[in-house]
């Protein structure tokens, strides 16, 4: 499970990369323009020379610039990206973009540790969820295979006092008492359909036909060979009862 799959993962990075990029040549084009806006002053043999004014005036000759350098540099500023604050508005524009991204990066990131981390519990929950249910199924199995083996050692068919009655009715409660602990334990209730009752798919189980003359016992119960189960609360069948039904004949 994955809040981003692989593809989107990359296409972000991808994206932060181009950002990264992009803010990293504006950033050169800025200092080339800083660069551009403050040129060096290399005086030429004209500017060597100071006019009476300027000596006059105290002025040093070789820091006041003359007519055309003036001209260059207001002409760079005009034109100059920064004069209208493009290039800042650019870098803000991408470093917000980068930032978002990153941020998507990082949230995916750390949703997708989340996840593992709650596949992690959720496996060792369902690890330990069934253990205890086995527990408990075993536990009923162990009760079950222990009242069997009760019946089983009081049927002695070779004892000088044997008595089949007595035997029968071991069996009887034996089985009774596995019929009881299904439905007080697992709502688990048995059910038997009963002759001439309607066949039902879901229900029964049909393993032998009776032809029949009477049209109105065909697809009914003949006889229940042995009963199912269902759950009482849902109804639902979890056993086909096994039955033999009745077919007109041809």
């Amino acid at each position: 499970m994955s809040i981003f799959n692989n593809e989107e993962m990359i296409r972000l990075r991808d994206d932060v990369q181009t950002l990264q990029k992009q803010v990293h040549d504006l950033r050169e084009v800025l200092d080339k323009v800083c660069e551009h806006l403050t040129p060096p002053c290399t005086p030429t043999p004209s500017e060597a020379e100071a006019s009476p004014a300027m000596v006059e005036n105290g002025s040093d000759p070789e820091t006041v610039p003359n007519a055309e350098e003036r001209q260059t540099t207001e002409t760079a500023v005009s034109q100059s990206p920064l004069s209208d604050g493009k290039v800042a508005d650019a870098l803000q524009v991408l470093a917000g973009k980068m930032e978002s991204l990153g941020e998507k990066i990082d949230t995916a990131a750390y949703q997708e540790k989340i996840i593992r981390d709650m596949h992690q519990e959720l496996v060792q929950l369902k690890k330990g969820l069934i253990e205890d249910l086995k527990k408990d199924y075993l536990a009923d199995i162990l009760s079950i295979c222990e009242r069997m083996g009760d019946t089983d050692r009081h049927i002695q068919p070779d004892a000088p006092d044997y008595d089949a009655q007595k035997a029968k009715r071991l069996v009887t409660n034996t089985y009774l008492y596995i019929r009881d602990h299904l439905a007080d334990e697992y709502s688990v209730e048995y059910f038997e359909p009963s002759a001439g009752e309607a066949y039902d798919p879901k229900a029964h189980r049909a393993i032998r036909v009776v032809e029949s003359d009477e049209i109105d016992k065909g697809g009914t119960v003949a006889e229940c060979i042995a009963g199912g189960f269902r759950n009482c609360e849902t109804n639902r069948v979890l056993r086909q009862a096994r039955i033999a039904v009745y077919r007109k004949k041809a």
